[in-house]
């Protein structure tokens, strides 16, 4: 969203510093993630959210986040931060989500990011310019989480029941 055409509705419901949006059909996709690669993407939500975000030459939403920023809100005190982004990196990029429909046979599938690098303290995420509208200036089909609230989970599996709940369970009123 931004300050012009935003949703009043919508801001007055959530507090961007701590919560992010995240649209109904990525949610309800078939993917595969781990826990820190869940997190990564919540706090690029949360980035995308806040209006934090470059748009690219060819259209492609662009979240920069520094590596003490990633540490201190995922109170990251054992190994190496670099190997563990390395190794989420090298699993982001070739995950993608995938939504079936048996009973009209019709299914599709596609990478929602593109690009993940580390650079000079910070780590870049570039998203599927296709997916462009399930990310950024979301204003139906979505649900609100809070960003700390997402980071304490322990387990993937909690993460994405409560995602999957929270989707099912709470319409912000006004804006469904």
């Amino acid at each position: 969203m931004n300050s012009e055409g935003s949703n009043t509705a919508l801001e007055s419901y959530y507090n961007r510093d701590d919560e992010y949006i995240k649209s109904n059909f990525l949610i309800s996709a078939k993917y595969k993630s781990t826990l820190l690669e869940a997190r990564l993407l919540a706090m690029a939500l949360n980035k995308v959210s806040c209006d934090d975000v470059v748009i690219d030459k060819e259209g492609s939403i662009i979240v920069n986040m520094k590596a003490a920023e990633i540490k201190n809100k995922l109170q990251s005190k054992s190994g190496s931060l670099y190997a563990r982004l390395d190794a989420a990196a090298k699993r982001m990029i070739n995950r993608s989500i995938g939504i079936t429909d048996p009973v009209n046979q019709r299914f599709v599938y596609i990478n929602v990011i593109t690009t993940v690098k580390y650079e000079n303290g910070t780590f870049t995420i570039i998203f599927n310019k296709g997916l462009n509208h399930f990310i950024q200036n979301i204003e139906k089909n979505f649900s609100v989480f809070s960003l700390s609230m997402m980071l304490s989970f322990d387990s993937i599996y909690t993460f994405r029941i409560y995602e999957l709940l929270r989707q099912k369970a709470f319409t912000p009123k006004g804006v469904a």
